[in-house]
Formats: C-alpha cells, sequence, structure tokens
C-alpha cells in the first residue's frame, strides 16, 4: 500500500513539474512577442513571480559604471522601492551580481549578507541574466514561508532568466535602431532649421540651443577660434546662469580644452572640479556642473572652434552620446562656415556700394563743379564789368542764382531720397492723376496723350506720391523729346505671376545709343538746360520699391519705359 501511495505521490510530482515548464512555455511564449524593453521587464517578473509561486519579486539592472543595482520593476511591495539602491555585492541580490551565479536562500535570517526590504520575507531566490558572457541584472523572488523555494524553483528560475536576457537584449536592439531613427530624425530637422538662416549670430544661438535639445543636457556652448589661432572665444550658450556668462576666452595652449583644438579630438572630462588647471573651475561649481564632453568644429580639415556640453553629475559619456556629438558638430561646421563666408560677403558688398558712392560722390562734383560754375562766371563777369547793375543784370543774376538753386536742389533729392512711405492704393487712379496734372502742358505742345488702364486691379502697396514722381518725369521726358507735338501711350495691367506693369512709350525722336546705355547715371542729358538727375532719382525709388524699368528705344523710332512692381506689393482686391 505505501508503495502505491509513493508511486501515486510521484506521479503528482511529475505532472506538477510538467504543468510548470507549460506554464514556463506560454510565458517564454508571452515574453517574446514584445520588442518593447519596458514591457518585456514587466511580463518577466510577473512570470518569476507566478511561476515560483512567489510573494514578491524584483528584477534589477547593474549599472557596471558606477556600480549601482537598478531596481527596474517590481512585485508585491507595499511601500515603493524604486528609488532604493543596492552597490554590486551588497545584498543577496547584489552578491550574484558580483559573482555572476545564482543563489537559493532557504532562511534568510541565517545569511549575513541578506538586505532587508521587507519585514516579512524569509526565503530568497536570485539568478543572474546574462547577454552572451556580460551580465546585465539579476532576477529575484522572495517568500514569506521558510524554505519556501527550492532547487526546481532555481531551475525554472534560470530557465526564465536565460529566454529573459534574449528578450531584453533584442529590446534594446530595438530600442537602439529607434533612438538612431530617432536620432537621425532629428539632425535632418534641426539642420534644415539651422540652415535656414544666414545670420551668423542667429546660427549660432539656434546650434546650442538645438544641440541641448538633441543631447538631453542643461548647458551647450560654443566656442571658436579667434583669428590668430590662440584664443577660444565664446560666441555663443544656452543654459547656464549669470556666472556662466562670465566664461569668455580661454588660450588654447594653456587650457585643457585646448587639446580640442590642437588634436582635432574630442575631450571628455568626468569631473571638471578634480582637475587643477580647468580655468572658470569656480564657475562650473556655481552652476552644479561636473561632466564635460567637447567636441571640434572642423570643416575642410581645419578646426574653428568646439561644441561643448556639460552634465550635472559625474557622468562617463557613451561611445553613442560622443558619436552623436560628433556628427552635428559636423553639420554645425559647414553651417557656421556659410554663416561666416555670406557674412564676407555682405562686408564686400557693402565695401562695393560704399566704393560705387564714392565714385558717384566724385562724378556729382565734377559735373556740380561744371554746372555751377558757368553761372557764378556770368555773375563774376557782370560783378566785374564795373558798370552800376541795371534791370537787366539784376534778372540775368536772379536767373543764375534760380539755376544754381535748382542744381542744389535736384543734388540734394538725388545724395538723399526719402524712404518710401508705401500704403495700399489704386494704381490707376494714380496714373490718371499724373495725367490730369498734365494735360495743360500736353495740349499746349500740341501731345495726344492716351491711356489704356486694365479695371479691377487690386491695390499696390507703394508710395503714391513716389509712383506720381515717377510718371510725372517720364511723361515730362518723353513731351519735350517731342518740340513739335506728338504721341505718348500709357497702360497698366495686373498678372498673377509678373505683378503690376506700366507701360509708356512714345513717337519721338528716340534716344542715341550713348544716352540710352547711360539714362540712369547722373548728368546724363539730351536737354540743352537739362541737368541729368531726373531719372537717376526715379531710378533709386523705382530701387526702392523692388520694381524694375526696362528702356527701349530707337532713333527716329519712338522710346518704351516698361516699370515692373513685384507681385509682394499687392493686397487683396
Amino acid at each position: 500500500m505505501s508503495t502505491d501511495n509513493s508511486r501515486n505521490t510521484s506521479n503528482k510530482s511529475a505532472e506538477h513539474r510538467q504543468d510548470r515548464h507549460y506554464m514556463l512555455y506560454e510565458l517564454f511564449h508571452s515574453i517574446s512577442s514584445t520588442l518593447d524593453t519596458d514591457v518585456a521587464l514587466n511580463l518577466i517578473i510577473d512570470a518569476a513571480v507566478h511561476i515560483t509561486g512567489a510573494s514578491s519579486g524584483s528584477l534589477v539592472l547593474v549599472d557596471w559604471e558606477k556600480r549601482l543595482l537598478n531596481i527596474a520593476v517590481y512585485r508585491g511591495f507595499v511601500e515603493p522601492i524604486e528609488d532604493t539602491q543596492l552597490k554590486v555585492g551588497e545584498g543577496i541580490t547584489g552578491w550574484v551580481a558580483e559573482n555572476g551565479k545564482a543563489l537559493l536562500v532557504e532562511d534568510v535570517s541565517k545569511d549575513k549578507r541578506y538586505v532587508q526590504l521587507k519585514a516579512d520575507i524569509r526565503s530568497e531566490l536570485a539568478v543572474p541574466l546574462f547577454i552572451e558572457d556580460r551580465l546585465i541584472g539579476v532576477v529575484n523572488v522572495d517568500s514569506t514561508r521558510l524554505n519556501a523555494l527550492d532547487e526546481e524553483d532555481l531551475d525554472l528560475l534560470t530557465l526564465l532568466a536565460k529566454q529573459s536576457a534574449r528578450v531584453i537584449d533584442n529590446g534594446n536592439l530595438f530600442d537602439t535602431v529607434k533612438r538612431k531613427v530617432e536620432e537621425l530624425s532629428t539632425l535632418i530637422k534641426v539642420n534644415k532649421t539651422i540652415a535656414s538662416t544666414l545670420s551668423l549670430n542667429k546660427t549660432l544661438r539656434e546650434i546650442v540651443t538645438q544641440t541641448a535639445r538633441l543631447m538631453k543636457t542643461r548647458i551647450c556652448a560654443i566656442m571658436l577660434l579667434s583669428d590668430d589661432g590662440e584664443t577660444l572665444l565664446m560666441k555663443a550658450h544656452f543654459g547656464g546662469g549669470k556666472q556662466f556668462e562670465k566664461i569668455t576666452n580661454l588660450a588654447i595652449n594653456r587650457h585643457p580644452l585646448g587639446e580640442v583644438i590642437r588634436e582635432q579630438k574630442t575631450v571628455i572630462i568626468p569631473n571638471v572640479q578634480q582637475v587643477t588647471d580647468y580655468r572658470f573651475r569656480e564657475i562650473t561649481a556655481a552652476e552644479g556642473l561636473d561632466s564635460l564632453l567637447a567636441v571640434p568644429l572642423t570643416v575642410r580639415d581645419k578646426t574653428i572652434g568646439l561644441i561643448k556640453i556639460y552634465n550635472d553629475d559625474t557622468h562617463r559619456y557613451t561611445d553613442e552620446e560622443t558619436n552623436l556629438l560628433n556628427t552635428f558638430a559636423d553639420l554645425c561646421a559647414v553651417t557656421i562656415d556659410n554663416a561666416r563666408l555670406y557674412d564676407t560677403m555682405a562686408n564686400l558688398e557693402e565695401q562695393t556700394r560704399r566704393a560705387d558712392r564714392l565714385a558717384a560722390v566724385g562724378e556729382l562734383a565734377v559735373g556740380i563743379a561744371h554746372e555751377i560754375r558757368n553761372p557764378l562766371t556770368v555773375i563774376k563777369m557782370i560783378f566785374e564789368s564795373g558798370s552800376e547793375l541795371n534791370s537787366k543784370d539784376r534778372n540775368v543774376i536772379s536767373e543764375e542764382l534760380t539755376r544754381m538753386n535748382t542744381i542744389i536742389t535736384q543734388l540734394l533729392d538725388y545724395t538723399r531720397p526719402n524712404e518710401p512711405a508705401r500704403e495700399f492704393c489704386k494704381l490707376n487712379r494714380i496714373i490718371e492723376n499724373a495725367i490730369m496734372f498734365l494735360s495743360y502742358q500736353l495740349d499746349a505742345k500740341n501731345i495726344q496723350l492716351k491711356s489704356d488702364l486694365q479695371k479691377g486691379m487690386p491695390k499696390i502697396f507703394a508710395d503714391p506720391v513716389q509712383l506720381q514722381q515717377i510718371f510725372l518725369n517720364i511723361v515730362l521726358n518723353s513731351s519735350e523729346a517731342m518740340p513739335d507735338g506728338g504721341n505718348i501711350e500709357i497702360s497698366s495691367k495686373y498678372d498673377l505671376d509678373a505683378g503690376f506693369e506700366i507701360t509708356l512709350s512714345d513717337d519721338g525722336p528716340g534716344l542715341p545709343d550713348i544716352i540710352a546705355k547711360n539714362l540712369f547715371v547722373p548728368f546724363t542729358t539730351t536737354k540743352v538746360n537739362g541737368l541729368g538727375l531726373g531719372l537717376s532719382i526715379i531710378k533709386r525709388i523705382i530701387d526702392g520699391h523692388q520694381a524694375t524699368i526696362n528702356v527701349n528705344s530707337n532713333a527716329g523710332k519712338g522710346t518704351s519705359i516698361q516699370l515692373v512692381f513685384p507681385i509682394g506689393s499687392q493686397s487683396l482686391y
């Protein structure tokens, strides 16, 4: 009878083990179905507690850099324990992490290694998690009963740990790939954002802001090399208080960061407070900064500066972090170089414009000297004649003085053109007003003016007074070229692509080639008494409106002038 009872007990035990293995298989399938590391960790600890019948459990991941055990997930604890940290080698779990061996403790009160996290724990089982030869964590289960965990539980938890390590590894790989994709996407977006501006100062501010976000760091700064190559100059920073703003210049031959420039290499300082020759150490201490990562900004094999980031704690930067910052720095270096080239070109253009203005002043000086000398000569001759001034002499002097005043007035108009006082106005109404003002003069000269103005055009955003000045000047020039009468036509039209187009044409004698080529150059004129500044002033007004003017003239066939104001100058209908 006893033999039969023993056989039945053995069969039940075998069935129980079979059930537990089947349950473990089902748990394997459930755990392996996810690539989300957080989900996997929760499934693993649930499986560990369930398969062993434990009352509580935890899964810790090892931070080998700091030699700490970080509790990732736990079950069965009333009080939160995620902030509890044990060192490698401390407690049952710490011993397993340090030695890489499973440990079954049937009575924790008799094991000196035990560290109490829960008062009613009586037995404990801990199994290491390995990825290849690297221990990444420990699965730990506890029971409130003595001798509640046995060798079978150890075998089952070991099997679970092996499968779980693979799942965690796959999840980590998936997280790494996902993070790389996100980082690449961020790099592309950030590069577009940075490249959208050509201002060097704006570019630098955008770089430090985006770098801090990309690297998830509190403070980021850019330092550029001085022209003599001896000093690093602080150009922009993100984060940090008023103390940090005191970090200005660093001599590259007397500072640890100089190695970034001299050797074109990455410099990592785990704790700047421990580097005795680190300048501004007091400032970084006041800001609560410890670790530093600095990478070179290199373009065309030349280092132009560096990007540096700070962390609040002692931090050993990973290869991934270093590579990411170096990649971003390469993109930024090109952008900075382009912004510098743009600034250089802008400065050269300004110098060119200044030179052009000086040349124009020279031309003006020659022209003004010639124009003023003639009336002065006349006045001088009258005074040097020795005779008393009669009414005729006074009239001549008055006319010559008026002529000089006109010359000076036109000169001032040319050299100091007013900025356009833009408003939304009706282009056709401005043209019609100009025609009305000139109608009497045109009739007196037997000149017919015909207009063909498109109806329903939108308003133009321009200076109505300056526009009228343009039309009056051009029509007057045409009328003066036809002393014996003739015809002038003026038309307007609007096109969604081209903008506002005004054409003024006449059937006068046309312009000589030499005049047509220099029509807008000061003192270019066909008039006997003309100064030649009117069209120069008109050209500057047109440029001020970002408009264009084209002149087509053939000797004996008349002149046509086309004005085009850009589409950006329009409002709604």
